[in-house]
């Protein structure tokens, strides 16, 4: 009954992005955590981490600052690399898809070519080295929306496509310092293996959150899902059906279709 309960207030909700409905979806986030411990049931949230709950823009920029001088040898892109030189980091902030490498492009004037192409992908591997992750700072609120989440007594789950091998050291750190994850929290964090595609990471990891919840020793259950991709949206719908469903607006790597009952947000303010 409680999750029908769920489901229906959801729907009242609605997926615009009006201050009230992003203040009443975490509101009840949070007040039906809580409703749920003392009734006895663990609450699971399932949270993704860039551009969800972790603001990686900044480190995206620096990857970018960091690919410029290998891309800029010689004279054949200059006025390219010009104009790209002066982007700033609050430029990235103004598109309306801070992930869309191609709409940063138009807004520095620079036209799409196999040499801009070859630059966004030294970018990207940069990117998702590990280097840069000390600048990854919280999504607006989200700090404090989790420290409150952990407060209610819900268990985070933070699903992060981030590669294990090379950005699990300094990811753990830096949720450390963001304080979305320390000893004294219920958490647990998910990162993804070599040769995995990121929607089949997800999809298996989501399933592995089943598996623990349904076997747990005590009754748990997934509240909500937080995700800013469409595609994997989707997924969590479909594992977890029951499950408030929170999209974070502003970067995307692929648009996609959402599931119907979605309440869109910009930050957690």
């Amino acid at each position: 009954m409680k999750y029908t309960i769920l489901v229906i207030l959801s729907a009242a909700l609605g997926v615009g992005e009006s201050a009230f409905a992003r203040e009443a979806i975490l509101e009840q986030v949070l007040r039906q955590a809580a409703s749920w411990r003392v009734q006895g049931v663990q609450p699971v949230v399932v949270m993704d981490l860039d551009e969800t709950t972790v603001d990686s823009i900044p480190r995206r920029f620096a990857s970018l600052q960091g690919a410029l001088p290998a891309a800029c040898v010689g004279v054949a892109h200059r006025l390219d690399c010009d104009r790209l030189e002066k982007v700033k980091l609050r430029d990235l902030y103004e598109l309306k898809n801070r992930y869309d490498f191609s709409e940063l492009l138009v807004a520095a004037q620079v036209a799409p070519s196999s040499w801009s192409s070859d630059l966004e992908k030294a970018m990207v591997s940069e990117y998702l080295s590990g280097a840069h992750i000390e600048l990854d700072r919280a999504v607006p609120g989200a700090d404090h929306f989790i420290d409150e989440l952990h407060t209610s007594g819900a268990k985070i789950v933070y699903v992060t496509s981030r590669f294990e091998d090379v950005q699990g050291a300094p990811t753990r750190r830096s949720l450390e310092v963001l304080g979305y994850m320390n000893p004294a929290q219920l958490s647990e964090l998910f990162l993804r293996t070599r040769g995995q595609s990121s929607i089949d990471f997800k999809q298996k990891t989501y399933e592995t959150i089943q598996q623990e919840v349904t076997t747990s020793p005590t009754p748990a259950a997934v509240l909500a899902v937080f995700e800013n991709e469409p595609e994997n949206m989707m997924a969590l719908a479909s594992h977890f059906p029951e499950a408030l469903r929170v999209f974070v607006l502003g970067a995307m790597i692929k648009a996609g279709a959402l599931p119907e009952v979605t309440t869109h947000i910009q930050n957690y303010l």
